[in-house]
């Protein structure tokens, strides 16, 4: 009877899951467009929302760009070199330097 009670909620479970899923890939999406407009500052505070969320969050694309990676990127398009340079030590200590473009990644070393 225990089991069931719980197997009665793992429905909610998943949806709730599901939607924060969605949520912070909304972030990063409007992160992007914002960075493709010309507004870093608006991007870095959608990829700061989706970190806070899911620091572990890799994006859904043949690239698996992190989330650190899109913070890196803004803070870089912002001139912010050190703070670009942070996130991409973030990135390798989380083991993902291929989610780095080549050309990003020899400006930040």
């Amino acid at each position: 009877m225990q089991i069931e009670k719980y197997l009665a909620f793992l429905p909610s479970f998943l949806l709730l899951s599901g939607c924060a899923t969605f949520e912070i890939a909304g972030e990063i999406q409007s992160g992007r467009m914002a960075l493709m407009k010309g507004d870093p500052q608006e991007a870095l505070a959608h990829f700061q929302r989706a970190a806070q969320s899911d620091p572990n969050y890799i994006a859904g694309n043949p690239l698996q760009q992190t989330v650190w990676t899109y913070v890196g990127r803004a803070y870089y398009t912002m001139g912010k070199l050190p703070d670009a340079r942070q996130e991409t030590i973030m990135c390798r200590a989380l083991g993902f330097t291929a989610s780095l473009s080549p050309r990003f990644r020899q400006k930040l070393t």
